[in-house]
């Protein structure tokens, strides 16, 4: 069960694999004036967007001790702050 869940953390992170996690980014989550690290997965296609005035982005949350679990949010692209950490330094501060 572990290894597969690694594995599949690999997998996420590896440039050839069609479902890559695309940045890193800190957002308020789990409410406001608390950040945590997040993952930006994909923009969200605009016909699924809560409101069609900004765009919105689908970020994944992961867990502490086990990043391969955690939250997928949608929340609108200005609520994300990007940042400079690689995804093995953002994973090295999670765990």
């Amino acid at each position: 069960t572990v290894y597969r869940g690694i594995q599949q953390l690999v997998k996420a992170f590896n440039p050839q694999d069609q479902i890559t996690f695309k940045e890193v980014v800190l957002l308020e989550f789990p409410k406001e004036g608390v950040y945590s690290i997040g993952f930006i997965t994909t923009k969200l296609p605009q016909e699924l967007a809560p409101k069609n005035d900004q765009p919105y982005v689908s970020v994944f949350v992961p867990t502490t001790p086990m990043p391969t679990s955690g939250f997928f949010v949608i929340v609108p692209k200005s609520k994300v702050t990007p940042t400079d950490l690689t995804h093995q330094e953002a994973l090295a501060l999670i765990i």
